[in-house]
């Protein structure tokens, strides 16, 4: 008997499965000014990305370019090559050597000349003596590469030979720049406007060669941004805080970085500075880290909308106006609103506070913050200085880090409690939890036999 009762016992004993309600763990760094990595959209007559981007002083997007190596004729001009990791073998390339050069040249008028624009390619080239490898622009100026040497109207640049180089030659109303491999090498005396190109070697020694690959002319002066886009072959271009597709204005194409202005700015190779965005734009006075300039409305009830890089957990939103509104009405894409009395400073304090299950947590985690701003109690606009989100990387409770990456690349959290993706949110094969729990405490217990392809997946 006593026997049956401590087999009895054993058994009560393996039934039991043991719970274990974890605490929430906030991720550290607390981030703040999200804001500079946001877009932000308005309501009433600018209501769309293509009205956000009126605001740019350059252009909003890339020009497209003419693909000058494209359609090369004769298959003799075209032997089967190996180009660079970052070249576009789908634009076209052109080989030159001493069988061929006579019957491949390649020549492009433009009537009227083009006063500004930018020509990019890849060369490889194995040119020694006489041998003519060259790009040659209208009839006086000529790119020419020999040896470990590329010289342009006279001035002289290091470039390897028998490697794939990147090169780039832009031209504004101002000044022409030289890029070797997106490295910008000076100043050089003006490139003329642009009637003509002419590749047509007038000599090729036997043995030397040279190759150009995906060849481009864009009728415009490219920003630095763009140049580099094309040398990593990248789909987008790089981002900047705050981030826009603004482009920098032609005379001032790169973008100028510090403390203060972030990327509002953009300077020419002078250094002279300029503003990225046109004056009276929504994201140069709500998101330029200056509370000294504001947007100004007159409609009474007025909404925008702050979209983050990525999703965050809010700590606090802060609106500072220069003017009184009555309500603002703060709102998280869980629908989660908070409706603050009106002050020049409106902030939503504490956000994140108390949290205790994941549902409360999914409440205060956004990508997106509307603001709606109603009736003027003090003035007769509504004056936005500044808007500013305090927000921590999104790891559903369990990590107590994470390496936070502006956009494109997402924040990573260290997961902790078997939970697993860059958030933490989901849970580690063979483990599970309950509805409201952060981590997955709870081992699935399978028999691998028994399982698929041997492995344990449970429901989360």
């Amino acid at each position: 008997m006593k026997k049956m009762a401590a087999i009895y016992r054993q058994l009560i004993v393996l039934s039991v499965t043991w719970t274990i309600v974890d605490s929430f763990t906030e991720p550290t760094p607390n981030v703040s000014n999200l804001t500079l990595s946001a877009q932000i959209f308005t309501d009433g007559t600018c209501n769309d990305v293509d009205c956000y981007r009126t605001y740019c002083a350059g252009r909003s997007s890339t020009v497209n370019p003419e693909n000058i190596t494209k359609t090369i004729p004769l298959d003799i001009c075209k032997p089967t090559i190996t180009g660079p990791p970052n070249g576009d073998t789908a634009k076209g390339h052109v080989t030159f050597d001493s069988n061929n050069y006579v019957n491949c040249s390649v020549s492009k008028s433009y009537s009227p000349s083009l006063p500004e624009y930018t020509l990019t390619f890849w060369i490889k080239y194995d040119c020694t003596g006489s041998s003519d490898c060259s790009v040659k622009i209208n009839s006086s100026i000529k790119v020419e590469f020999k040896s470990n040497q590329m010289t342009v109207n006279g001035e002289s640049y290091t470039c390897q030979s028998n490697a794939w180089k990147f090169i780039v030659l832009k031209k504004n109303s101002v000044r022409s720049v030289i890029y070797i491999d997106d490295v910008r090498q000076s100043v050089i005396p003006q490139l003329p406007v642009l009637s003509q190109i002419n590749i047509d070697p007038s000599n090729m020694n036997a043995g030397d060669s040279f190759t150009l690959l995906d060849v481009r002319l864009y009728r415009d002066p490219l920003t630095e941004r763009e140049i580099t886009q094309i040398y990593n072959k990248l789909t987008e271009i790089e981002d900047v805080k705050p981030y826009s597709d603004c482009r920098c204005p032609s005379l001032h194409p790169i973008v100028h970085s510090d403390n203060n202005y972030y990327s509002l700015q953009c300077k020419n190779e002078g250094g002279d500075i300029v503003s990225r965005f046109k004056p009276n734009s929504v994201i140069h006075y709500i998101a330029d880290n200056s509370e000294t300039t504001y947007w100004n409305t007159t409609i009474k009830q007025t909404e925008f909308t702050i979209q983050l890089d990525q999703i965050y957990q809010i700590d606090e939103i802060e609106l500072v106006t220069t003017t009184t509104p009555c309500n603002v009405n703060f709102t998280l894409d869980s629908g989660n609103t908070k409706v603050v009395r009106g002050l020049t400073r409106t902030k939503w304090s504490n956000v994140s506070q108390n949290i205790n299950s994941r549902s409360q947590y999914e409440d205060v985690i956004t990508r997106n913050i509307t603001v709606q701003l109603s009736g003027f109690c003090n003035g007769n606009s509504h004056a936005i200085a500044e808007f500013k989100v305090t927000g921590r990387c999104s790891c559903y409770g369990n990590s107590g880090s994470c390496t936070y990456h502006s956009s494109p690349g997402l924040n990573i959290c260290q997961c902790q409690n078997n939970t697993r993706d860059s958030d933490c949110s989901q849970c580690k094969v063979g483990y599970y939890r309950s509805e409201e729990d952060f981590g997955c405490h709870q081992s699935c217990q399978c028999n691998a036999d028994g399982t698929s392809g041997s492995t344990q997946i449970c429901d989360q």
